[in-house]
């Protein structure tokens, strides 16, 4: 069979069973729009059968079956994701979580504004990249400046950030965010 053979067979094939295929699996899952895109992955599945798709005994039975189990993995999925955002929803709902977020990003916001209003605008691009996780040889390449002048930076930093951060108590909360990971 031709492949343009073939495409004219796939196209009936789709026309044929496409809405009974979404209705059968807004059943299972009852959700349309997932259910289209449920079918829409059971044809591609099909349709990647090349050449075998002449060969397929029962073409009808082979996309029944395939998107009856795209369908039941597709509640898995949501069973699975449903479980993690309980969990997740259990820790946020959790007064300590709250009252710890709320430290950290009064903290962190803090600290940029002693960063942005005490550092030269090198010292401050060192740092900003450092909080975020970069290391000193990252840093180093991002702003085309070696390793030792990062650590010049960051050493000039971390002392002018102590003795403006001692004032409020921030200088311990600051080496928590910084070396937190």
């Amino acid at each position: 069979m031709s492949r343009k053979e073939e495409t004219i067979n796939f196209k009936e094939i789709y026309r044929t069973y496409f809405n009974s295929l979404v209705n059968f699996t807004q059943r299972f899952i009852g959700e349309y729009d997932a259910s289209v895109d449920i079918v829409q992955e059971t044809f591609i599945s099909l349709w990647n059968r090349g050449e075998e798709l002449s060969e397929v005994e029962s073409v009808k039975s082979f996309l029944y079956t395939t998107a009856r189990n795209k369908s039941l993995n597709h509640l898995r999925h949501l069973k699975i994701r449903d479980k993690y955002y309980q969990e997740e929803l259990l820790e946020k709902e959790n007064n300590v979580f709250y009252e710890h977020s709320l430290i950290e990003e009064e903290t962190y916001r803090l600290i940029i504004k002693v960063i942005q209003e005490n550092l030269n605008e090198q010292c401050q691009k060192v740092l900003k990249l450092s909080l975020k996780g970069a290391k000193n040889h990252e840093v180093a390449d991002l702003l085309h400046i070696s390793v030792n002048t990062v650590k010049y930076h960051k050493k000039n930093a971390y002392k002018v950030l102590k003795l403006k951060l001692q004032d409020i108590y921030l200088w311990g909360a600051f080496i928590y965010l910084f070396t937190r990971s």
